[in-house]
């Protein structure tokens, strides 16, 4: 088994947005609670 796919197993667990980081993003990028986004090629999407 490839080194990639033993870390993919438990990937997703381990990895958490920064609320901090994501609340900086949200206000630069003028996020609106009142609409849909997409999040494509983010990883797990955290």
């Amino acid at each position: 088994m490839a080194i990639y796919e033993q870390i993919g197993k438990s990937y997703n667990l381990t990895r958490r947005a920064d609320s901090d980081i994501a609340a900086l993003l949200a206000v630069h990028l003028q996020i609106k609670s009142d609409i849909s986004y997409l999040d494509v090629g983010c990883g797990t999407g955290n």
